[in-house]
């Protein structure tokens, strides 16, 4: 997830509803969205533009390039290679990540964009004032514009179901636009709220809108002309990025609403099932396997998935963190154990010294969270051992300075 001046952070929620932080990255920024595509993730950042991360062992994310993008960054979507990263009004910038580690800028187009959505050789963008655009990309450095349709509103991020384009329009709402001939688009049908319209999924009949301060909005989209509002999800903070996989919507919802899960299994009974406040402000999700990412404004987090989102995840009895990693200052150390037992917590050096002992005592039940003041050591690499009864885990720290 990202966390501004925070860095990124993983969190491990095996455990129902006791979600823990299991690694850090810590290098400021201000991350707006994220995509995740194979062992790498993508970061779109308004500040640093877009930034690339190995995610092989989400304990220990390594950033592995920059890439300066002017203007502010603020969507991202990952294809065929290339990564399509909307940046307002400096507009779609095309970036070759086939070698992750040295992405290059091919090509731009426009002179604005606060969306992307990519279906087929087909991308659809969310041109602000300019409505929709459509630009054929089967060559991604030579994309083409297919079509446009203009629209009231400012149009942001997209989902593309069924034949229409359903666009979050800001603060003309919900628009949706027939696009079975992507050359021949045209607008059908909206809903405008009393608030903004951030993004948008679609799954069967319904969409489901993030609604700002209003929540999540689910509306019955059978018929796109004319769609209308069965219910709404209040959420405690500012809905604002959306991601649908397995019948849960999960929201970023800034203003310390931080990671919102909702069961829409049955969209008329929508619940609330699980939520991980986070540090920053949260405001693009992505889920992949079993992680969840949540751009988090100052920072990037990492969620391992509810277990009742996955069938057949193996469990342990002990799940323990420490973050952020790399650190400049006090590292949090983060547990929680299924029964009490003596738990022992110590810092060791690479060649096994032992630099601080940290707990040795029982431990009830449940969360526990320790703080180790790691500006007292030199930079370098360290190791957490936590021992809870006959279990041992060490997590990796690096300090630096």
């Amino acid at each position: 997830m990202a966390d501004g001046s925070r860095g990124f952070q993983s969190i491990d929620v095996t455990l129902p509803d006791a979600p823990l932080l299991i690694g850090g990255w810590c290098e400021g920024g201000m991350a707006r969205e994220v995509h995740v595509a194979g062992d790498y993730l993508y970061l779109a950042d308004a500040l640093f533009g877009l930034r690339i991360l190995a995610i092989v062992d989400p304990n220990a994310p390594i950033l592995l390039s920059e890439l300066t993008l002017p203007d502010y960054p603020q969507d991202i979507a990952v294809s065929g290679g290339y990564a399509f990263i909307a940046a307002w009004e400096a507009g779609l910038r095309v970036v070759d990540v086939r070698e992750p580690g040295a992405p290059i800028e091919v090509v731009h187009w426009g002179s604005m964009a606060r969306g992307i959505t990519i279906q087929g050789n087909l991308a659809y963008v969310g041109a602000g004032h300019g409505g929709l655009v459509i630009l054929d990309i089967a060559d991604p450095e030579l994309p083409r514009l297919v079509a446009d349709c203009p629209m009231d509103g400012v149009a942001t991020r997209i989902a593309v179901a069924n034949g229409y384009a359903y666009v979050a329009g800001g603060g003309r709402g919900l628009q949706i636009v027939d696009v079975l001939n992507p050359a021949m688009p045209s607008l059908c049908g909206n809903y405008d709220p009393t608030n903004v319209i951030n993004d948008v999924v679609v799954a069967g009949d319904y969409a489901f809108a993030s609604n700002s301060s209003d929540g999540l909005r689910i509306l019955e989209v059978s018929d796109p002309m004319n769609p209308s509002l069965e219910v709404t999800v209040d959420t405690p903070g500012y809905a604002t990025g959306l991601f649908l996989v397995d019948d849960r919507i999960y929201i970023a919802d800034s203003d310390f609403g931080g990671l919102q899960i909702v069961d829409v299994s049955n969209p008329l009974m929508p619940e609330i099932v699980d939520s991980y406040l986070t540090p920053g402000q949260a405001a693009g999700v992505f889920v992949e396997g079993n992680h969840t990412y949540v751009a988090d404004c100052n920072s990037v987090m990492i969620f391992r998935r509810p277990s009742s989102d996955i069938l057949d995840e193996p469990r342990t009895s002990m799940r323990a963190c420490a973050y952020p990693t790399p650190a400049r200052s006090v590292v949090c150390i983060q547990g929680a154990l299924p029964a009490e037992t003596h738990l022992r917590v110590g810092i060791f050096s690479c060649v096994g010294r032992r630099i601080a002992a940290l707990a040795d005592r029982s431990q009830a039940a449940g969360d526990w969270t320790i703080h180790w003041n790691a500006p007292t050591v030199p930079a370098g690499t360290y190791h957490c051992r936590i021992t809870a009864g006959d279990e041992v885990l060490t997590r990796r720290v690096t300090v630096v300075r």
